[in-house]
């Protein structure tokens, strides 16, 4: 009973495919940074991501190597991360960074890191190359979506500027 209660709360929390953080425990802990931040004064980042052409690998080679994509590729950037870093699924091929202490500057730098990692890296049995595109936002008001809908705004700026980019959100976004 203790181990059944033990996986209810784990997948209550994280992703089931990934291991990540599911979306509803990142953006309580999107709210926690933020309450830091208000708190003390600092601030923090945070990268929203995703697959570029993810449904031409799932219709190419069926979702089994998509899925498979997908686990290998957030391990590999779960390594590129600080360990302070949250990484989170938010759903899909979507993914959330959270990066306490972090300026925009600092977290494109990190997010290229990211991006230059998982572009060299070939996934899966196929030896399939994919790339990612990052929307970055600093925390600068007191509004998580407001923060979230600028990252992702920066997000479809690097896919229509030809995807496999780091774009920084604006503070007007």
């Amino acid at each position: 009973m203790k181990q059944a209660n033990e996986r209810l709360d784990h997948l209550a929390y994280h992703d089931e495919l990934t291991e990540l953080f599911n979306r509803r425990a990142g953006l309580q802990r999107l709210d926690e940074e933020i309450k830091r931040c208000e708190r003390y004064g600092t601030i923090f980042s945070i990268a929203i991501y995703d697959l570029d052409d993810f449904k031409a690998i799932n219709d190419t080679y069926g979702h089994g190597t998509g899925d498979a994509v997908l686990q290998q590729m957030t391990a590999l950037v779960s390594d590129v991360l600080r360990g302070t870093d949250l990484h989170v699924r938010l759903g899909g091929e979507e993914f959330l960074i959270i990066m306490p202490g972090v300026n925009a500057e600092e977290a494109q730098q990190a997010m290229e890191r990211v991006r230059e990692s998982v572009a060299q890296t070939p996934f899966t049995e196929h030896q399939l190359m994919v790339t990612l595109s990052f929307g970055i936002a600093c925390y600068i008001e007191p509004s998580g979506t407001r923060l979230l809908d600028r990252a992702d705004k920066a997000m479809y700026q690097a896919k229509q500027a030809g995807r496999n980019r780091v774009v920084i959100a604006s503070s007007s976004m």
